[in-house]
């Protein structure tokens, strides 16, 4: 699976000459259920769909597009996360891997416990301590892995990290993304686990230690005394009245500040912590792993999420990015809204809206045609109201793209990365990764019932659903057999249900990364492998081609619109599946360029062993 660079002509184009018609995979699947479909039977969230009925539990993933079972009893604890499915069903506990479609069982004994907090639901590990071991199971990997946890051990574990202490000098911490413990020898005694994110945190004898799940390494750094600690997903910050010490798993580094802090003021799923100091309010960034100067005095009005806060004082609204460690001042300014990468305000004398990326870390005014209302807040773009339509801003450049259409109407909301405009006769969706708008013609002239969450955007217009992926920039379309009866839209999954069946949709590509951000959570940092999985049909093949992405497509006829630019890619094989599980593959640290703000796009040509190939949508990756 080497990877090497190679012109387009030299693979692509002969292909196309070979095939006529492509034949991607469909991302609507559907489950018959003869008897009639039992609302309170289905579950969903994150890439699953579940369906328990009769002793067969029925679980879809979005990652492999395929209905599997298994023999559940009406006893049966189902645990549904993001990545995995957990079923304790007697003596036999079984994991499934989204990623793999694959059921993994253990026997436990009736003294089995399950270390995972009952309320998460966005972890990709699992860990269950029975007779003297401790069992993990990663969502990436596919497997159980074990080792000893004697009586004087403890764990902890969510979302991408665990920590383990034997109680005996030894501190271990787990990542899932290759499924590993990596220990530590340490000569205090462990007095406190904390695990969100990627970052594994510990604290005894005086010290703080860090584990990055993502760079997989330890960090160690002198704990102030008396610390109280603030955490996010991948960081943690320890103040007290006379130091400060923040640890970033994205850096896999500490930092310190020397000065104190009183109180935490950010809000919840921040990539940073900001403080109140003697100096004024202070950040740490998980991004830059450093503390910020005094962004404004304390007493501010602070509006925060993702990676922007917003800060108002006396001389305006001071914008703070996490990704860059800087901030910008709009003065004059009135009304301040914020999500993930991107904020807004509005002109005290024109009142048109200015957007601020933490990209860019600039406020960028809207073109005069935008009308002095208050814009559509998405977490990677926004949205202002114009005479003709409406306007889109793209957070990663802060550019704008029009939408010539003056029936539309824009919906999004600030935990969700889709930006959605409704129109007479067509449904648009942004994409923000290459800031344009997609549309697909609507199949009724009434009204839409529209859902929106995390990725996925889930349109019910007369008979037919409709759905978009922010992840995978596409539209796709299912007629119904009947009446829609429910519908939810999830992180990276639509689910509805007829009389009859249970829909459900995928909002990836065939070909995705693990790294997430800016649509969704997780980070690619730019030191660490670039983990990509792959959709690879049964018996068949692929090659996954990658490059910076192209400002306009290429249409390759019969094989669909390649994304990239053709100068350079780089590309790998993919090796074959017989079952069509998929496959994971890993591209160096060195193809991302070692700094801030490079994205590059992966599209694969698949190969099956019968019938015509096709080129798979785009997904994109950002190193931060």
């Amino acid at each position: 699976m080497s990877s090497r660079r190679l012109s387009l002509a030299s693979l692509l184009l002969p292909l196309v000459t070979s095939f006529a018609g492509a034949q991607a995979p469909a991302p609507w699947s559907s489950l018959t259920v003869p008897g009639g479909v039992v609302a309170q039977s289905i579950g969903n969230l994150g890439k699953l769909v579940t369906y328990h009925d009769n002793g067969t539990l029925n679980v879809w993933s979005a990652v492999t597009r395929r209905w599997y079972s298994m023999s559940a009893s009406s006893s049966a604890t189902m645990r549904v996360y993001n990545d995995l499915l957990f079923v304790q069903d007697g003596s036999t506990w079984t994991a499934f891997s989204s990623w793999f479609g694959r059921f993994a069982p253990i026997v436990v004994s009736p003294a089995a416990t399950v270390v995972n907090f009952a309320s998460s639901a966005n972890d990709s590990a699992v860990l269950v301590v029975d007779n003297g071991q401790l069992h993990a199971f990663s969502a990436f990997v596919g497997v159980w892995t074990q080792r000893p946890f004697p009586a004087t051990a403890t764990a902890s574990v969510q979302r991408h990290v665990a920590l383990f202490a034997d109680g005996a000098g030894v501190l271990g911490g787990y990542d899932a993304y290759t499924g590993q413990w990596l220990d530590l020898a340490v000569s205090a005694q462990v007095t406190s686990l904390s695990t969100d994110g990627t970052a594994g945190l510990a604290t005894g004898g005086g010290l703080a230690f860090g584990f990055s799940a993502s760079e997989r390494t330890w960090r160690t750094s002198v704990l102030p005394d008396g610390a109280t600690l603030v955490r996010g997903d991948d960081f943690g910050v320890w103040y007290s009245a006379a130091r400060t010490l923040g640890y970033s798993a994205l850096r896999s580094a500490f930092a310190w500040a020397p000065h104190g802090a009183t109180l935490s003021v950010h809000g919840p799923d921040t990539s940073y912590a900001l403080l109140e100091t003697p100096l004024g309010l202070v950040a740490f960034s998980a991004f830059t792993a450093t503390f910020s100067h005094p962004l404004v005095p304390t007493g501010a009005v602070v509006t925060s999420a993702g990676s922007v806060a917003l800060l108002g004082d006396a001389a305006g609204l001071h914008a703070y990015s996490a990704v860059l460690g800087s901030t910008a001042l709009r003065p004059n300014s009135t009304g301040a809204g914020v999500a993930n990468l991107v904020g807004w305000t509005r002109d005290i004398g024109h009142g048109r809206p200015s957007f601020f990326s933490a990209l860019t870390g600039a406020w960028h005014e809207a073109p005069a045609t935008a009308l002095a209302v208050d814009p559509t807040l998405t977490t990677t773009c926004a949205c202002a109201l114009t005479n003709a339509g409406c306007v889109a801003f793209s957070g990663r450049t802060g550019s704008f793209a029009p939408l010539n259409d003056p029936t539309v109407l824009p919906n999004g909301n600030t935990s969700s990365a889709p930006l959605i405009a409704v129109g007479a006769s067509q449904l648009y969706a942004f994409d923000a990764r290459v800031e344009h708008w997609r549309g697909i013609a609507r199949a009724a002239a009434g009204p839409v019932q529209l859902l929106i969450w995390r990725t996925s955007v889930a349109a019910i217009d007369g008979n037919t659903a409709f759905a978009f992926g922010a992840q995978s920039g596409s539209w796709s379309s299912q007629p119904l057999p009947g009446p829609m009866q429910g519908f939810r839209a999830n992180s990276e999954s639509v689910r509805l249900h007829t009389a009859n069946e249970v829909f459900a949709w995928s909002a990836m590509s065939e070909s995705a990364w693990l790294g997430q951000y800016p649509e969704f959570r997780r980070v690619q940092t730019f030191t660490t492998p670039l983990r990509a999985w792959l959709l690879v049909p049964p018996g068949g093949f692929g090659v996954a081609v990658l490059a910076p992405v192209a400002p306009a497509p290429i249409t390759l006829p019969s094989l669909g619109d390649l994304w990239l630019q053709p100068a350079a890619l780089t590309l790998q094989a993919v090796p074959p599946s017989p079952a069509g599980e998929g496959v994971m593959i890993t591209w160096p640290a060195v193809i991302m360029p070692a700094k801030l703000g490079v994205e590059l796009g992966m599209q694969a040509l698949m190969l099956p062993a019968v019938g015509q190939p096709w080129l798979t949508d785009l997904a994109t990756v950002r190193s931060m």
